[in-house]
């Protein structure tokens, strides 16, 4: 059975709550720049990506390539939709109540005109509005659309050609970005295609590295590399003062010794920093909601208490999410296994 690494789940949890303060603005108060931790995600899906069709044998037939590509996508999509499907309802509502308190009914209804859209992860070209009401599905929606180009890629016997001139988008592409906003549609795609080649790129280091013998002194170095690449990931992420790109740099050098288990944090059995990387997930969707209806409901409060609360809230539903979640997906799991016996 394939070692699981803590530290990974742990900076998946930390992840998801950098990009929390990065909506602050839902509840009055100041945000930080916290959107690049979504690049993490990104290169992450890119990482275990490469490394689920590096097991697999290779496929010559280009359709059966994207055959699998598409069910692979989807398969990784699954566990959003139990969210996708009770938080568009929540927030539709509770931003459209004002129509249904003024016995508006007709507007109440057609304030739900763009939830379609939205749980299709559909480009922001279908919305009749113009905006979402839950922000993070910008970035499932560039995830949606690049991860089934991203398998085939990876499924193919030149993948890495493809990838080295992914890798040189990738840095042209940040080194001419001023500021990285995911609210354009093709900013998005060329955002999250980027970091999927990085991470492509980090396999293949890792891919060196692993398995090699390593000092104590080494292993000293790489645990230090590590700590210090997050320590600066989350300052210059709360810090408008730091250059903020210079994040995918570290990134790259934190996922490198993290994932080839080169730093002694490899050892970690921390079966508690596991349950905060499955609890991301359902934080990165529902504290966009939670802001939401604080935002529409509790408006008399400090912004002091409206924070305390925001942070709060989002993770009791967080975690009642993951388990529903889990619930709902079990269980259909179980009715096709029946089916199928």
């Amino acid at each position: 059975m394939k070692a699981r690494n803590y530290m990974v789940d742990l900076c998946r949890f930390i992840a998801a709550v950098m990009i929390m303060l990065c909506h602050l603005d839902l509840v009055g108060t100041d945000t930080y720049p916290t959107y690049m931790f979504v690049d993490f995600f990104f290169i992450l899906s890119g990482y275990f990506t490469v490394a689920h069709f590096a097991k697999q044998k290779y496929v010559s037939s280009p359709d059966k390539r994207g055959r699998i590509a598409l069910i692979y996508t989807a398969k990784k999509f699954v566990p959003f939709l139990p969210h996708l499907l009770v938080a568009l309802p929540i927030v539709y509502a509770s931003s459209n109540y004002h129509y249904l308190a003024g016995g508006n009914f007709g507007g109440f209804i057609a304030g739900f005109g763009d939830m379609f859209a939205e749980l299709l992860l559909l480009p922001i070209n279908f919305f009749s509005s113009g905006f979402r009401l839950i922000g993070p599905l910008w970035y499932l929606s560039a995830l949606l659309f690049t991860m089934p180009l991203f398998s085939y890629i990876c499924q193919s016997k030149y993948r890495r050609p493809i990838g080295y001139v992914g890798l040189i988008f990738a840095y042209l592409y940040f080194s001419m970005q001023d500021c990285i906003s995911a609210f354009d549609p093709v900013s998005a795609l060329c955002i999250c295609a980027s970091c999927m080649f990085i991470g492509m790129f980090v396999y293949d280091v890792v891919l060196e590295i692993k398995g090699k013998k390593i000092s104590n002194k080494m292993r000293i170095f790489a645990t230090a590399v590590e700590l210090v690449c997050l320590a600066y990931c989350i300052i210059a992420a709360v810090s408008w003062n730091m250059p903020v790109k210079m994040q995918v740099i570290a990134y790259i050098a934190m996922l490198i010794v993290m994932l080839s288990n080169t730093s002694y944090t490899a050892k970690l059995k921390v079966s508690f920093f596991s349950w905060l990387g499955k609890i991301s997930m359902p934080l990165f969707i529902w504290h966009y909601v939670v802001g939401r209806i604080l935002l529409h409901f509790v408006p008399v409060w400090s912004t002091r208490r409206l924070v305390i609360l925001f942070f709060a809230c989002s993770f009791v539903v967080a975690i009642v999410a993951h388990y529903f979640a889990n619930f709902i997906l079990r269980r259909l799991s179980q009715k096709q296994e029946k089916t199928t016996s």
